[in-house]
């Protein structure tokens, strides 16, 4: 059984690669009133600061769920879940996990009652309800099959339940918007003139970035809060902007470089959901900053030179790069402690595949061989048709041959994604999104907070 928090606005984090539902992390979130039942909002936002005594309240739970399942103690789970259900009905993850219990109890038929009741109270990430093994045994019922087709509805109407949390909570002058094709809600203080190009410029991104390198698009709506300059205190590790993975939720001051960044990995951890998989630091970042300052080209995304090739071709000059072996393998703490070598090189390498049409057959590579390895070597060397020290040579090559004129984007005026043509790109092969729907790692911690280096 899997315990993990309710997400701000629409969103859950799945642990696709743990076979049994075991409790996560609590994160850090403030309960909104009972009004909105599932929704949540980071503290953050809601208050600027966080909870310590809660969080470590919510951990010492979840740690005791997570020890009586694993024993296989399913009564004491049930009894303990009835006892958090009893107190708070609206429960959703509750319901979920205890449907998951039931079934270890051999009760399917209760089972069913609470995963209905479950997504009654706003659960929605039916992902993870199709992939879940304590829930595979309600696969073949009728009542199961009916439910999972109210998914579109069910997606789209914790939107709206989320969008108005957000203007009860942001303030009433912060307009908020849905955008139901990309799945993604909007809160700003911008005005709708200024809103609608930030708008444009995020659903051209997504678009982009599913038909050119992501497969899966969101399924659980994203939340975009674009905060006033005056509440940057708002945001996470002093950075210009965040984006929580446990809450599908971005925070940013900013609507270029730093908004542009955070919602690349918005998108690739939809993609990563979908696969079960959670990739390393280097990856998320790498992909993060190469698109960070794009033009939209007839309908593709072309990442131009930033500030960061000053830094790498600096680093390559020095001879202070880390060996790509050894960048690959970092994890985040040692990636973070070093972000002055660690965000140039990340970005040049996925630049260096991206420039040599090599940038999609990397990801598939990786993808379709992460369980052989996660640090993308294996994938690296099959796409270059070298070894990893050949390609780091090559490479660091490749970065002492780039020119650049005149100033490179970067402060924190500069659009993010530009988009040359007018013009969105084509829907992607593959979204099954309903368009204009009628009421459609990753470790449960605060892994990409992806503070602008």
């Amino acid at each position: 059984m899997k315990r993990m928090l309710m997400l701000l606005a629409c969103f859950l984090v799945l642990s696709l690669t743990q076979s049994a539902c075991q409790p996560a992390s609590a994160g850090s979130v403030a309960m909104l009133s009972a009004d909105y039942g599932d929704v949540q909002l980071p503290e953050e936002l809601v208050t600027g600061g966080g909870n310590a005594q809660r969080r470590e309240m919510l951990r010492q739970r979840d740690a005791h769920l997570s020890r009586m399942y694993s024993t296989g103690e399913y009564d004491q789970c049930a009894t303990e879940l009835q006892g958090y259900l009893k107190q708070d009905p609206k429960d959703s993850w509750s319901w979920y996990n205890l449907a998951c219990v039931r079934t270890r109890q051999g009760k399917n038929d209760e089972a069913m009652t609470c995963l209905v009741k479950a997504v009654d109270n706003g659960f929605c990430n039916f992902q993870r309800v199709r992939t879940d093994q304590d829930l595979c045994v309600l696969a073949d019922r009728p009542d199961y099959q009916k439910l999972l087709l109210r998914e579109d509805e069910l997606q789209h109407a914790r939107a709206q339940r989320i969008q108005k949390a957000l203007a009860d909570k942001v303030g009433s002058d912060y307009r908020t918007t849905i955008d139901d094709q990309c799945r993604v809600v909007f809160a700003s203080n911008l005005s709708a003139d200024q809103l609608a190009p930030v708008q444009k410029r995020l659903h051209a991104q997504a678009l982009a970035e599913w038909n050119e390198l992501f497969d899966h698009p969101i399924q659980q709506y994203v939340t975009v809060v674009v905060l006033d300059p005056s509440q940057t205190n708002r945001i996470p590790a002093g950075g210009g902007g965040w984006y929580d993975d446990n809450q599908h939720t971005i925070l940013t001051v900013q609507t270029g470089i730093i908004l542009t960044h955070e919602f690349t990995h918005a998108l690739h951890h939809a993609d990563q959901l979908a696969r079960g998989q959670t990739h390393p630091v280097w990856v998320k970042e790498g992909l993060a900053t190469l698109f960070e300052t794009s033009e939209l080209r007839e309908g593709r995304l072309c990442p131009i030179h930033n500030f960061r090739l000053r830094g790498i071709q600096r680093l390559v000059s020095q001879d202070r790069t880390i060996p790509l072996r050894n960048f690959f393998a970092m994890n985040q703490k040692g990636y973070m402690d070093e972000p002055g070598i660690c965000y140039p090189e990340g970005r040049y390498v996925m630049m260096y595949l991206h420039e040599k049409g090599l940038l999609k057959k990397w990801y598939d590579a990786y993808t379709a061989n992460f369980s052989r390895d996660t640090t993308g070597t294996l994938a690296m060397e099959q796409v270059c048709g070298k070894s990893i020290d050949k390609v780091d040579r090559d490479w660091r090559a490749w970065v002492r041959g780039l020119t650049y004129s005149g100033s490179l984007p970067g402060d924190r005026d500069t659009i993010g994604l530009r988009l040359m043509d007018n013009q969105l790109p084509a829907e992607p092969r593959g979204i099954s999104h309903a368009i204009n729907t009628t009421p459609t790692d990753a470790p449960p911690v605060r892994a990409s907070v992806a503070a602008f280096k």
